[in-house]
Order: C-alpha cells, then sequence, then structure tokens
C-alpha cells in the first residue's frame, strides 16, 4: 500500500495538467459551436471539396456540424490522442523510470515482491488514468450542456462514446508498459508515447481508407 500512494503521488502531478488540458480543449472548441453551427451548411459545402482520403484521415467524413453531437465527435479526436499519450506515458514509465533512475536494484532488495511492485504502480497508473476518465465525462456532458443552444441530443450515444474511453486508456497503457519491459532503458518516455498515440492514429487513419 506504501508503494501505491507513493505512486499515486507520482502521476498525480501529470493527471492534474492532462485533465485541466483536457478540460481546456473541450472548453474551447464547444464555445465554438454556435458560431460553426450557423454556418453548417456552407462549412459542409467546403469540406466537401476536399480529398476524401484527408476527410478520412481526419474523421471528418458525414458529420453533421449542426448537431451538437456531430460537433462534439470531432473534437472527441483530439481529446482521444491526449489519452493516449498520457495512457502511453505511464505505461512506458511504468518499469523504465526504476531502471532511468538507477531505483530498481533498491525496490528489489526490499522485503517485497516483483508482483507486488508492479501490481502497485499498475493500480496507481490505472487510478490516474480513472481520473482524467471522470473528468472527461464531466466536462463533456457539461459543456454540451451549456453550449447546445437548446437543441436536443440523445444521451446514449454520448454515453457510448465516453465509454470506448476505458478500452482505448488500456490499450495505450498495456501497449506501453509491454515496450518498456522489451526496451533496455528508455531515456525519455515522451517521444515514445507521442509516437504511439500519433502512430497508432495515422495506421487507423489509412486503414480506414482502405475499405
Amino acid at each position: 500500500m506504501n508503494i501505491y500512494k507513493h505512486e499515486f503521488k507520482m502521476v498525480l502531478k501529470s493527471v492534474v495538467i492532462w485533465s485541466l488540458s483536457i478540460t481546456l480543449i473541450i472548453l474551447v472548441y464547444m464555445s465554438m459551436f454556435s458560431s460553426i453551427a450557423a454556418d453548417a451548411e456552407l462549412l459542409s459545402e467546403a469540406m466537401a471539396k476536399f480529398p476524401k482520403e484527408l476527410l478520412l484521415a481526419f474523421g471528418m467524413t458525414d458529420m453533421d456540424w449542426s448537431t451538437i453531437l456531430g460537433f462534439y465527435g470531432f473534437i472527441f479526436l483530439f481529446c482521444q490522442i491526449c489519452l493516449a499519450i498520457q495512457a502511453s506515458n505511464y505505461g512506458f514509465s511504468l518499469v523504465s523510470i526504476e531502471e532511468r533512475e538507477l531505483t530498481a536494484d533498491f525496490l528489489l532488495a526490499k522485503p517485497v515482491g516483483r508482483s507486488t511492485i508492479l501490481t502497485s504502480k499498475l493500480l496507481a497508473a490505472i487510478s490516474g488514468l480513472t481520473i482524467t476518465n471522470m473528468v472527461v465525462w464531466i466536462s463533456s456532458f457539461g459543456f454540451i450542456h451549456l453550449f447546445r443552444n437548446g437543441r436536443t441530443y440523445e444521451t446514449r450515444p454520448l454515453v457510448l462514446l465516453l465509454l470506448s474511453i476505458v478500452l482505448f486508456q488500456l490499450f495505450f497503457l498495456s501497449v506501453g508498459m509491454v515496450i518498456s519491459l522489451l526496451v533496455k532503458r528508455l531515456r525519455s518516455v515522451t517521444p515514445f508515447s507521442m509516437a504511439l498515440a500519433f502512430g497508432m492514429y495515422m495506421l487507423n487513419a489509412f486503414g480506414l481508407q482502405t475499405f
């Protein structure tokens, strides 16, 4: 439990930073909804002139800019990139930080098993991701309700979209952890996290273009 508390305190600052950043992204973009929805038809006509491959890459095909959920779907793409980088950071740091700071031998010399150490670090990372997830939920519902301008929307599609965050976070956390176990020493996890997040995004974009 002491290891868990220590690890959670280590990630708490980054949790606050990522949570505030994602909240700010949702706030800034949602505040633009009224002006964009008013010219939705003109915007759709302009978007139709862009190459289909470009629209697929940015997830902007068949997007209804006049609806609050359609507009939020576009914003959610940027939130996913932030969530992917955060989860990857925690995954890469799970083991590599001890090797990088030469504290791995010190931890293993304590009367605590390897599995206990790894489990505590993993639970701390998952706790941090869960807090960020909750902030995204609150921010999404709050700002959608604030900027919808009287427009109605179905709650179910929004809930299903937000539920996908858990699997999304666990995927990048797991991939980052596996890579950190394979690579001997990572001097900095940020380049690896960004490469993984944007790399998976590009693979997804090109994958959609093949269908």
